[in-house]
């Protein structure tokens, strides 16, 4: 619960808001206004330096001592607002001029976690360990999730049902298995090798169960791996 990064765990000063900025250009956030439920008077005053890059996040917490972010950090008085209360409210933003630029309404926060946009530029309102790849419960001042990498790779071929008698010895160990001869197949339509190092393919069954690709295993441009129940003869083609 130690969001802050100040060494101890604290109850309103571990509470955070967090800003992203969605646009392509800097906002002044000079002398904007965040908080909950309360009359903005009460709300936290941003600085006159204060500035929020485009595509990037700045955080607001309760107090303490942040350390470790490489965003803009700020902290309130020890709480932000009388603490955000469990059961919901109201998150407001408001600019300078007193115009009300985002509000949060929500019933109830999610337990021991932050709740977030996804995706970041106005998506709904979910708790951030459903769409964190590492579960984690909250990261405040950097993206909930790792990208999605774009892989030039594809399951090209599945074989659930292999032909009965020596048609369907496919693996070629010299007889034919309902199992042992099913296979899937993986084509890198690439121009460089992907490293399968610690990926895992199978079916709907838990993630644990796959298989696992050894640390070695790189399918070559415009190559193919297979996977079968059980190996024999492999020939990459």
């Amino acid at each position: 619960g130690d969001a802050n990064r100040d060494g101890q765990r604290d109850t309103y000063q571990d509470e955070f808001i967090e800003l992203y900025n969605a646009g392509s250009e800097p906002i002044s956030l000079a002398s904007w206004r965040l908080g909950d439920s309360r009359p903005p008077k009460d709300h936290f005053q941003f600085p006159s330096d204060a500035v929020i890059e485009p595509g990037a996040y700045i955080v607001l917490f309760g107090g303490g001592n942040p350390s470790g972010f490489s965003v803009p950090v700020y902290t309130d008085d020890g709480k932000i607002g009388n603490g955000l209360i469990n059961k919901g409210e109201d998150i407001r933003l408001i600019d300078n001029n007193g115009h009300e630029i985002d509000v949060i309404s929500h019933d109830k926060w999610p337990t021991k976690q932050s709740l977030v946009r996804h995706p970041s530029d106005g998506g709904a309102l979910i708790p951030h360990k459903t769409v964190s790849t590492t579960k984690a419960l909250f990261s405040p001042g950097h993206t909930h999730i790792i990208p999605k990498p774009d892989y030039p790779l594809f399951i090209s071929e599945v074989l659930a049902d292999p032909p009965l008698r020596l048609a369907g010895d496919v693996n070629r160990d010299g007889r034919r298995d309902t199992y042992e001869d099913e296979f899937i197949e993986l084509y890198n339509a690439g121009a460089a090798p992907i490293s399968l190092a610690g990926w895992r393919l199978g079916d709907s069954t838990a993630l644990k169960n796959h298989f696992q690709f050894p640390s070695n295993a790189v399918i070559a441009p415009h190559s193919y791996v297979v996977l079968f129940g059980r190996p024999h003869l492999y020939r990459r083609r």
